[in-house]
């Protein structure tokens, strides 16, 4: 897995992928629930950045 130090949302994307295909290659295990408890937080945060910059509900015209 690649080092990313300051990542924006579409590199957290990858990131969140790129640690579920390790997790998916390790065996069943702590080390595996650790990594895909990690990738979670990383889909979450994308999803919450996603959120935080949404421009919401427009005002009507």
């Amino acid at each position: 897995m690649k080092s990313h130090p300051h990542p924006n949302r579409k590199e957290w994307e990858q990131i969140a992928e790129d640690l579920q295909e390790t997790a998916d290659r390790l065996p069943p295990g702590n080390d595996k629930e650790a990594v895909q408890r990690k990738a979670l937080q990383m889909r979450k945060a994308v999803e919450i950045g996603n959120w935080l910059v949404s421009p919401g509900v427009l005002p009507p015209r």
